[in-house]
Formats: C-alpha cells, structure tokens, sequence
C-alpha cells in the first residue's frame, strides 16, 4: 500500500501540471468562458459590426447574447446555417436578429426558445427551418449546457427529448485532466478572433451587424472545382446519415409550435432548398423527404400557421448562381423565395 502511495505522490505533480495548463489556456474553452465571444455580443449589443473568420452565431455566442438582451425582436430566425442569408432587409419596419446556429439540430431549437421565453423575449414572430439538420441530433453537436436547457424545457412541455447519438458529453472534469487536450492547449497559437469593422460587407469575412444581419459574401463563395464537389457530396446536410425521422422530434415541433402560438408568437415554416444537382441526386428521390414535406403539410394545416421555401429549387427557378454550395442558397436565392410569398397574411404578419 506504501509503494503505492509513493508512486501515486510521484504522478500527482504532473497531474496538477496538465490541469493547470488545460485550465489556464482552455483552448476550447471547455472549462471556462469564452471572453472573446462575449465581447464581440457586448460590441454588437453596443452597435458595431463584428466580422470574424469563424461562423460567429455559435452556441456560446447565441446563449450569451440572449443573456444580456433587455427587448424582444418582431422577428427572429431559428435553424442551421442555411437560414443565416436571412437578413434585416426583408424585414424593414421590424427589430430583428437570426440565431442561426450552425448544423442546428431540434436540441438547439427546444433550449434557445427556453431561454428567450426565460427573459420573456419570444419574438412577435418566428421563422423556424425545417429540413433533415434537426432530425439528426448528437451529443457532441451542442454544449452540455444546451442539452440541459433541452431537457429542462422538454420537462415543461412534457415531452420527450429527442434520439441522441454518438458518444456522451466528456465532463469538465475529463477535459481538465486530459491528456489529448493538454496537447491541443500547449500547440495552441492564440489570434484575434473577431474585431470591429467599418466595412458591412468585409471581404472573405462573416460579418454580423448590431441588427442582427450576417454578411456571408465571398466567404462561401468556392472555385467552380470545389463547389462542384461539395454539391456533389452525399455527406452535404447529412443526407447519408439520417435513416428515419424520429418521432419524437415531430412530436416536439407539435408542441413546439403550439407553445409559441400560446405566447402569441407567429411561427412561419421555412424549407430551405437544395441546389438542384443534390437535389437531383440525393433529394428528389428519397422518400424521407415525401414524408418531411408531409409532416411539413400537416404542421401547416393543424396549426394554420404560413409555410415558405420548398426543398425543391425548381419550384422557386433557383439555378447553380443562387447557392454557394449544396444546401446553402445565396441572398439572392432566399430573395426570390421570400417574394414568392401568397398575400394571405394574418395581422401580425402584414407588419413585416
């Protein structure tokens, strides 16, 4: 027992070393707060732009900015990335932000509307994606906070929360002592992250604005080779990895959208397009998609609320110059979509 002690007093040091350092440097900031993101939500709060070369709207960024919002918006977005051309522009009579987070899957929806209804911040009105992102819900897709924040409002709602997959959560306490991550933290060459711009259209730069509007710009604009091989890819929108759609998730866009009805909140149905080649390859023969565009009917039936977008770019005339890759379609594109819009609009949605 003595020479066990002796050799667990011997590795003790390098233990409390490789804890000190994951702590101080926290490279993913698994342990600690991400100051940089905080600060560039305190510069927007406080009227700037702030351009990065990271996709900005993150999970941290997201919580933390709803933190420290006092008024709610008329008109917010939710989905995946696939919504962030979706701008202020359309909206020039409302107070807007998009909280696109991307690869935003159902887990994200259910805790980001857990926290605006927390500070009773709901928008007047929600325009909410829906595609195959939010049926293909991970484990490591979001922070451990936010399958919290999922749970807890699951909770509320009384429903269940959706299939997860993949490997659980590593704890705080794994990453503080981890080896791998020690690694990453000791290679690790801190650079500026985000800065204030002048420039509102930066180039190779994602820039968001104090209104909540991204610049994408040139930034996901590819050489013809690679868009090529992106739209060309069955990895794109994980269209080779989603078998069915849990009905959980339809269960919780049920209750989902019948909760913000309830808080008088307008919830539009958004289905982003595909570029028409992943269309052709991927989309327009797989029944998963003839059973979403169903789901998607009886969402907009039982709940009377208004539907845009179609998978299909046909419906809308969108062609290779309306998107940036597979699954991302261009301002112009989302133009051409929002302006297709039927005259039929309720109250609340006439003052968009």
């Amino acid at each position: 027992m003595k020479r066990f002690l002796l050799k667990l007093t011997g590795i003790l040091p390098f233990f409390l070393l490789v804890g000190a350092v994951n702590y101080t440097i926290d490279a993913e900031h698994h342990l600690t707060d991400d100051k940089a993101l905080q600060n560039a939500a305190d510069r927007i709060l406080g009227g700037h732009s702030v351009a990065t070369r990271e996709r900005i709207l993150q999970h941290d960024f997201v919580k933390y900015y709803i933190g420290k919002q006092r008024e709610k918006d008329d008109v917010n977005v939710m989905g995946s990335s696939k919504c962030m051309v979706i701008d202020s522009g359309f909206f020039p009579k409302s107070s807007f932000f998009n909280y696109y987070v991307s690869n935003s899957s159902f887990v994200e929806f259910l805790a980001i509307t857990h926290w605006l209804n927390q500070k009773e911040l709901l928008p007047d009105t929600l325009i909410m994606e829906l595609s195959f992102s939010q049926f293909h819900n991970m484990y490591t897709g979001q922070p451990r906070y936010y399958f919290k924040a999922c749970e807890t409002f699951c909770r509320q709602l009384d429903i269940s929360p959706p299939e997860m997959e993949g490997p659980r959560h590593k704890s705080p306490a794994y990453q503080l002592f981890s080896l791998s991550y020690f690694w990453q933290n000791i290679t690790h060459k801190p650079k500026e992250r985000y800065f204030v711009s002048e420039d509102p259209q930066l180039k190779n730069h994602f820039v968001l604005h104090p209104d909540g509007s991204l610049w994408v710009g040139q930034y996901l604009e590819f050489d013809t080779e690679e868009k090529e091989r992106r739209v060309q890819d069955p990895g794109s929108d994980k269209l080779n990895w989603v078998k069915q759609l849990d009905d959980k998730v339809k269960n919780g866009f049920r209750t989902l959208i019948q909760f913000l009805k309830e808080k008088n909140t307008t919830v539009i149905l958004y289905l982003p397009p595909y570029h028409p080649e992943t269309y052709r390859l991927y989309v327009n023969d797989n029944p998963l998609f003839e059973e979403l565009e169903d789901f998607a009917d009886e969402l907009q039936t039982d709940f009377q609320i208004e539907r845009i977008g179609a998978y299909n770019p046909h419906i809308f005339q969108l062609s290779d110059e309306d998107f940036y890759d597979a699954l991302h379609n261009s301002r112009a594109g989302f133009t051409k979509i929002w302006e297709s819009r039927t005259g039929n609009l309720t109250q609340a949605q006439a003052n968009l």
